[in-house]
């Protein structure tokens, strides 16, 4: 276990925001889980917004693992640590020649966080592909998890979890990945310093509803609504927290306003 003092959450935040904190725990390997009952554990932090308010939590981050253990050949099973990302993942997996899990590789999330929070791309989501979900307090079985909309029912830390995928040649993974990134490079700011996708999807697209309210392109100081994609708010160079949440609320209430819809936030603030 390593700490790591005067952290500037800034560095890891994908949309470049964040304080400097007093200590972050580095968790070396699952041997640590009992120290971190009052700690928070955050992944690969793609989806986070940091605020004034992460000085006051204890944060943790697991070492990231790199393999991946082949169970059954034949499902094929695979179990998969959580800390590791999900685009590592994906790659190490096409090596061997096993897939299914393509449509996700644009997320920059870690196992773990996608799993709780039920993440998901085109028209899958990771909990598809879930067997079993091995966490800080035992396993948990595919029918253990009430999986929603960007939403599950873990709260535990997760540790590895066991899925079943396909048996796909590595070159049809290869053409597939790059058939998607090629259609994401059009449509969303994948270049761009973002948190991904801010609202939810219901029984309407958040974009089109941004979108028809005429915010494509707002700005509050450096924090803007991507021109590319409307549900994407990026960072052109020092936004704060504070441009962000301001933006949002004004989002919020211009959307509630206008169509009587509350937007619900996908990403997590803290």
């Amino acid at each position: 276990m390593q700490i790591i003092e005067n952290f500037d959450l800034a560095s890891i935040s994908y949309i470049g925001i964040g304080p400097v904190i007093d200590r972050m725990t580095i968790m070396e390997n699952t041997d640590d889980m009992n120290y971190a009952d009052n700690i928070k554990v955050i992944g690969n932090a793609s989806n986070i917004l940091f605020t004034e308010n992460a000085r006051n939590l204890n944060l943790a981050r697991i070492q990231t693992a790199n393999t991946i253990e082949i169970i059954d050949p034949s499902g094929p099973l695979v179990s998969i640590p959580c800390e590791m990302t999900i685009k590592s993942a994906i790659n190490k997996l096409a090596e061997i020649n096993i897939g299914g899990l393509e449509q996700l590789f644009p997320i920059p999330g870690s196992i773990g966080g996608m799993i709780k929070m039920n993440a998901g791309a085109g028209n899958i989501n990771l909990s598809d592909f879930i067997y079993e979900v091995h966490a800080s307090d035992g396993i948990l079985k595919r029918n253990d998890i009430d999986f929603s909309y960007r939403k599950s029912s873990i709260n535990s830390i997760l540790i590895s979890c066991v899925l079943l995928l396909k048996n796909i040649d590595k070159h049809s993974i290869r053409k597939n990945i790059d058939s998607i990134m090629k259609t994401r490079n059009k449509i969303q700011p994948m270049n761009e310093r973002s948190l991904g996708s801010v609202y939810k999807n219901k029984d309407y697209n958040a974009w089109e509803l941004i979108d028809k309210v005429h915010m494509r392109g707002f700005c509050i100081n450096d924090i803007c609504i991507s021109e590319k994609h409307t549900n994407f708010i990026i960072n052109k160079g020092n936004g704060r927290y504070s441009d962000f949440l301001e933006l949002t609320d004004k989002i919020e209430k211009t959307v509630f306003n206008t169509f009587g819809i509350t937007l619900e936030k996908e990403i997590e603030i803290l």
